[in-house]
């Protein structure tokens, strides 16, 4: 992540800084703290090496990266989004529209995903009980609603207690407990 924003223009102090809030933040502290599960951290190197590649130009490749991003986890849509941030960021409308093309090539990506994922592929429960098939909109509202929570947590993660999956503090103290573990964690 800090080379990627090191490359997009920012100083190294602040892609450092923004590097080391990314290993702190709630929504990725849950993640190690299960070590078992790996999809996080499969759709996480799927995003970097997408952002990576997409500033080298090799478009195809951060294509192929987004889709292992996506087969690691719903998460990894997250890749799309951040390169078209990145882009603004870095070159303003212009650059926006001098890359409309790749945009496509990863909206491809993403809706042959969707297409598989939630058309194609049976609900959960499917193999032993068909009527507990979920329809396929019901399927996408479900994925919907956990890719807003995530952006919630993303974007605004103060007042969440670290389990299984981020929720409303118990009481301040303990966040602040939490909060400090990480930071200690990521200083270690």
């Amino acid at each position: 992540l800090g080379l990627s924003l090191t490359r997009g223009g920012a100083t190294r102090w602040a892609a450092a800084a923004a590097a080391a809030l990314f290993l702190v933040h709630p929504a990725h502290v849950e993640t190690l703290q299960c070590v078992s599960f790996n999809e996080e951290p499969i759709a996480l190197a799927g995003v970097l090496g997408m952002l990576l590649l997409h500033q080298s130009g090799d478009v195809r490749a951060a294509a192929g990266s987004f889709g292992a991003a996506l087969l690691g986890k719903e998460t990894g849509m997250a890749g799309f989004p951040l390169v078209v941030l990145f882009d603004a960021w870095r070159g303003g409308a212009q650059a926006l529209y001098r890359r409309r093309a790749d945009y496509a090539l990863y909206a491809a990506v993403l809706g042959a995903y969707a297409w598989v994922r939630f058309f194609l592929l049976p609900g959960p429960g499917s193999g032993m009980d068909l009527s507990s098939r979920l329809p396929a909109l019901e399927r996408i509202g479900y994925s919907l609603q956990g890719a807003v929570t995530a952006f919630r947590v993303a974007v605004f993660p103060v007042g969440l207690r670290l389990e299984y999956f981020a929720l409303p503090p118990e009481s301040p103290p303990g966040w602040l407990a939490w909060a400090a573990g990480a930071l200690a964690c990521g200083a270690a």
